[in-house]
């Protein structure tokens, strides 16, 4: 992911500043965030989310329960859905 190479990038740069002990500790510590432009934030999070919703539909799609389709008309019935009058 082009933020985690961004982020290794910048922290090997940092750490060759620091005292081999420091950098090394560092280095081996596993990283818990990053700061992100929000805009890039929000695209990954709306990405994550239809990554659920992909999963979730696949696993719909398996069910047994679900091989046999129902017609449009009686699920926007069970859904009290109405026709848009033209």
């Amino acid at each position: 992911m082009l933020y985690e190479i961004e982020i290794r990038r910048r922290a090997e740069k940092d750490l060759s500043s620091l005292p081999k002990s420091d950098a090394q500790k560092i280095a081996n510590a596993i990283f818990a965030f990053a700061v992100i432009p929000y805009k890039d934030f929000v695209r990954m999070q709306e990405e994550l989310e239809d990554y659920h919703d992909l999963l979730e539909l696949r696993r719909a799609k398996s069910d047994p329960r679900n091989q046999q389709g129902r017609a449009f008309n009686i699920v926007a019935a069970e859904l009290g859905l109405k026709k848009k009058r033209a």
